[in-house]
């Protein structure tokens, strides 16, 4: 009897590995990043279920760029935004932000930026246009315009299946395998579980043959339920080292980054001014030192290339001005100061909504590549965008494709509350104090 209970007891755990359900996992509004062990931030909501998802009832549908801003609307807006200044000023002591940036685009440029407090309150260093931030999650927006690279050069297939790319058996429904495409929307079931969060305790981290053993798959089909996944996003990374057979941070420098003279990268590392980077606050005061963040390409280089995961999906280090210029690829046209990044197909592609997602509070989000698309939260506009929140600190891109205008919020700190309508506090605040100066 005894050796009954031992078996029931372990065929029970080992069942619990392969199929890791979603409900332990699933995050509120997508956010909170998993770092290795000793970056972890415990103050972060625990996960749970906040969302539940179908598939879209349609076909994809995509609102393509039409007509531009008119810019002699901006005159008086541009004219004096003392206003603006003040509102946003208002914002930051609200939500006791440490250090934070904004900066505001239409058609093509950068026509406002903001600045608030500290990015280094140690070496008594204000924010400026060139504070570069940890952005956690939007790290995921601007992997995807990475894959969306390769999209359009032909060596990527969104329906390819990830198995076939990455050369290891990545799925549990083999009638429907997992395909970057699912990545990409949150429809694979490689899911946000406890293989992953334990990664990088490991010395040399775990290898993905290694986490395949432990169980990252939920019960679900692929591309049948949304089910924000970490793990999922980082995988990314890992399709693109297989394709292009060089580190994931590397591709993403070099085709990306340097072709924009952005000072910005998946690695601290790689950021050439390191004075410019803003630390990580919490209460206003000192939670992690991105200046002396301990991850360095010799730990991610001890997983084997084609393998990576832990830094396309929350790494990212860049500034708001920089991160705004994504923002006006995926508004536009895919080009950035006269610089053809994505071909006007792969920007469709990533404002398309595949599949919906409904909050607690009743809102239905559209889910595309990387970007969730709201249509309820500005009368007669679609908005596009992605947060990103982890360690205490909160940020968001949002435009509107149709016309081009879009903002661009990070923080290093501040006190994190939601909206019921899926946006976090300080930047549905910010959002719409911009629109209704500038694009009202």
């Amino acid at each position: 009897m005894k050796r009954f209970f031992v078996i029931i007891i372990v065929v029970f755990f080992l069942t619990g590995c392969l199929f890791d359900f979603p409900e332990k996992y699933e995050l509120e509004f997508g956010e909170t990043e998993i770092t290795t062990s000793e970056y972890t931030d415990t103050s972060a909501p625990t996960a749970t279920i906040t969302e539940t998802a179908e598939p879209a009832e349609t076909e994809p549908v995509y609102v393509h760029p039409h007509e531009r801003f008119d810019l002699n609307r901006l005159s008086l807006a541009l004219s004096d935004t003392s206003q603006i200044t003040e509102d946003l000023e208002i914002i930051s002591n609200r939500y006791r932000a440490t250090g934070m940036s904004v900066a505001v685009f239409v058609n093509g440029e950068i026509i406002y930026t903001f600045n608030h407090g500290f990015s280094d309150k140690g070496a008594n260093i204000k924010t400026n246009d060139d504070t570069k931030y940890r952005v956690s999650s939007l790290s995921k927006t601007v992997t995807a315009v990475c894959a969306m690279m390769l999209v359009d050069s032909g060596e990527l297939d969104l329906d390819r299946t990830v198995s076939d790319i990455m050369g290891f058996d990545m799925d549990i429904y083999h009638d429907t395998p997992n395909t970057t495409r699912h990545l990409l929307t949150h429809t694979s079931n490689i899911i946000h579980c406890k293989a992953y969060e334990d990664a990088f305790t490991y010395r040399p981290p775990l290898t993905i043959p290694q986490m395949l053993e432990r169980g990252i798959w939920s019960a679900d089909i692929p591309g049948s339920r949304y089910n924000y996944s970490n793990f999922g996003a980082a995988l990314v990374g890992a399709v693109i080292e297989s394709i292009t057979n060089e580190r994931f941070y590397r591709y993403a420098d070099d085709n990306l980054f340097s072709r924009l003279n952005m000072d910005a990268g998946y690695l601290r590392t790689l950021i050439t001014d390191t004075d410019n980077i803003a630390n990580i606050y919490k209460e206003g005061e000192l939670e992690f030192s991105v200046k002396t963040w301990g991850r360095t390409e010799s730990l991610y280089n001890g997983i084997p290339l084609g393998q990576s995961y832990g830094l396309s999906e929350c790494e990212l280090i860049i500034s708001a001005s920089d991160l705004a210029k994504i923002g006006i690829m995926l508004s536009g046209d895919g080009s950035v100061d006269g610089v053809q990044i994505l071909s006007q197909e792969s920007v469709d592609l990533m404002n398309t909504v595949y599949i919906t997602t409904q909050n607690k509070a009743g809102y239905i989000i559209g889910q595309g590549l990387q970007l969730r698309i709201y249509d309820y939260l500005m009368d007669g506009r679609v908005i596009s965008g992605h947060p990103g929140q982890a360690l205490g600190t909160v940020g968001g891109l949002y435009f509107d494709p149709a016309d081009g205008t879009g903002v661009a919020i990070l923080t290093n700190g501040c006190d994190l509350y939601s909206e019921d309508n899926g946006l976090y506090s300080i930047n549905n605040d910010v959002l719409f104090k911009v629109y209704a100066h500038f694009f009202n």
